[in-house]
């Protein structure tokens, strides 16, 4: 139909005789004939019935003629961070950690307890500064609240105290509360799990590294030793919690990924495949400088990833888990891009990415009594002003990917963080980038069997 073009986000799926096509910026999935995936991998799409080219334009497969798709995505980017329907605060009451784990990028220089700034001083400063935020951008209607670390879990009381608060406050920044937590897990306990779901929690992340034998190798308490089966009975405190998300992080590189199929087994065997309100995501290791040798030289590139990941997740759905095969759109980019996310450390230094705590050089700013002071404004006005890097400009999967983590195109290569924690290039992407196929057809196969499913049950 003139006027009107194949998605540059167009990418395509066949299925024996029917074809599948997935716009990335939309995430739209549609079924096609042979005929109209013809018409859009030719961008002739005259034969096409209207009622067709209307569905297609209303899931962004179809395009007007004369749209800039680069330039819309990077409008889009722009507004969303300037505009911001949500605030984002991580809270990172402790930099200590109960656990050892070999390729942690925090390494034990951080495991000490500090001298934590006072819990009276931190909630004036966020109140002023939440009730400036808001009155700034009063397009933000949620506050979202990470606790992260080391492991905040070693400040409990801390955590609950201010989590309360945060409730009992939220109301008056004209905003919803959503409180979440990174956490090994091990300090969880059911009477504490009570304790969140009254305080109307949302999820926690929970991370295993493997089959027990090789989770207990790499994940280890710093007293006790092993830590697997005592973290799966934790997990399964949040059968009696379901409103409680449980995310299980599961890492993955070349040394554990043989195991996983016999971990998901493990954890099946313990009923955790029933638990509802449990889904989990499998993530690479990546290489940092305080790696063992053979650790760094065993992490996967992400081209290869994502061929392992599209495996493993088909395993993870035939043992019968939750996991996240749909792609995310990513076109906010990285949250330390927006003006309405900080990260705030033990002692009231913020900053604009967990991936700088413990360096008070990378710090923008500190939380006092009268708010957000910036001290470093050069890094702070980095962060928001980030744009698109000209390598990522005629990517495909933009949408879903949006340059990655930004921390490298602001700070640059050389400051430890970037040798720490980023790399160049490809390694940079999202596996969808070099593994569209797999990764899609895992994707496609799961709503098939959920479509057959759904019409046996109605039989």
């Amino acid at each position: 139909m003139a006027g009107t073009k194949a998605s540059c986000y167009n990418h395509y799926l066949q299925r024996a005789d029917t074809w599948f096509a997935m716009n990335c910026r939309t995430q739209a999935v549609l079924e096609l004939s042979g005929a109209t995936y013809k018409a859009l991998i030719s961008n002739d799409c005259s034969a096409i019935a209207p009622e067709e080219v209307a569905l297609l334009r209303e899931q962004g497969l179809l395009v007007a003629a004369e749209d800039n798709e680069l330039r819309q995505v990077i409008e889009a980017n722009r507004r969303i961070r300037m505009q911001p329907s949500l605030a984002g605060v991580c809270i990172t009451p402790t930099m200590a950690c109960n656990f050892s784990c070999s390729y942690c990028y925090q390494g034990d220089t951080l495991a000490t307890h500090e001298h934590a700034i006072a819990l009276h001083t931190l909630q004036k400063g966020l109140d002023i500064y939440l009730s400036q935020l808001c009155t700034r951008y009063p397009t933000i209607k949620r506050l979202q609240v990470n606790w992260y670390g080391g492991e905040p879990l070693l400040c409990v009381d801390r955590v609950l105290d201010l989590s309360a608060w945060l409730k009992a406050h939220a109301a008056g920044w004209g905003v919803s509360l959503e409180l979440s937590m990174v956490t090994n897990g091990y300090l969880l306990e059911k009477n504490l799990v009570g304790q969140m779901a009254r305080l109307d929690w949302s999820w926690l992340q929970i991370t295993l590294d493997g089959a027990r034998e090789v989770h207990d190798r790499r994940r280890r308490h710093r007293t006790t030793g092993d830590t697997f089966n005592h973290l799966l009975s934790r997990i399964a405190y949040f059968q009696d919690f379901p409103n409680i998300g449980i995310s299980l992080r599961v890492h993955v590189d070349q040394l554990n990924a043989p195991t996983i199929p016999v971990m998901l087994e493990q954890l099946a065997n313990t009923g955790l495949d029933k638990l509802k309100n449990l889904s989990l995501y499998f993530a690479p290791v990546r290489s940092n400088a305080r790696m063992c040798p053979m650790d760094a030289l065993c992490v996967f590139s992400v081209s290869t990833f994502g061929s392992v990941e599209s495996e493993l997740l088909k395993v993870a759905a035939a043992v019968g888990f939750r996991t996240a095969t749909k792609p995310r759109s990513r076109i906010a980019g990285c949250s330390a891009n927006s003006p309405a996310v900080i990260v705030v450390d033990p002692q009231g230094n913020v900053h604009k990415c967990v991936g700088s705590l413990g360096d008070q050089a990378l710090a923008v700013g500190a939380l006092t009594e009268q708010g957000l002071h910036i001290t470093n404004p050069t890094i702070n006005s980095a962060w928001l002003n980030w744009s698109l890097g000209e390598r990522c400009r005629s990517c495909n999967v933009l949408p879903l990917c949006m340059g990655g983590c930004s921390m490298q195109d602001v700070l640059g290569v050389d400051n430890r963080y970037g040798s720490i924690l980023q790399v160049a290039g490809d390694e940079r992407c999202t596996p969808w980038r070099n593994n569209m196929g797999m990764l899609l057809a895992t994707y496609v196969d799961k709503l098939l069997q959920h479509d057959l499913r759904r019409r046996d049950s109605e039989k």
